[in-house]
């Protein structure tokens, strides 16, 4: 069986079973145009390190392409399609998620009052850019309050 046709198969059979399949069919369509019109037995291990990888950094759109081929490859294994994976045994580690932080009222009186100073490399008037500091921050009104009018007085 060659690549594509299996493709359209295990995505057929994840709709069937009430999934969108949106990103898994944009990800296994992106690896068919790469690897190419192949039998699903000579996809080498190569080939599939190169388009998960890419060529950039180790992010999530590394991790989201391995999820959604070793799916596929279970799938492939399951019906007897295949009789081994071409995955990379091991990736790197998920980039750790960003962790939000939350300014303090001093730190952001500080960030405020810096806004309030003229500075060459800011095409933004002063009281504009503090006026949209304070929209991003979102402060209650208690806190808007304590940092005082985002006007010039």
């Amino acid at each position: 069986m060659n690549l594509q046709p299996a493709v359209d198969q295990y995505v057929s059979h994840k709709r069937s079973l009430g999934m969108q399949c949106k990103t898994m069919a944009r990800i296994l369509r992106a690896f068919c145009k790469t690897i190419g019109d192949v039998n699903i037995d000579e996809v080498r291990t190569e080939a599939v390190r190169v388009f998960i990888y890419g060529s950039g950094p180790v992010t999530a759109t590394l991790h989201g392409k391995f999820h959604v081929l070793r799916g596929f490859y279970r799938y492939l294994l399951s019906r007897g399609y295949v009789t081994h994976s071409p995955l990379p045994a091991q990736i790197p580690k998920e980039p750790e998620r960003l962790i939000p932080y939350i300014y303090s009222r001093e730190e952001l009186q500080r960030v405020l009052q810096t806004a309030q100073k003229e500075s060459h490399w800011c095409k933004l008037e002063t009281h504009t850019l503090r006026a949209l500091l304070l929209l991003l921050y979102s402060p209650d009104c208690e806190s808007a309050r304590h940092c005082a009018s985002p006007w010039p007085t």
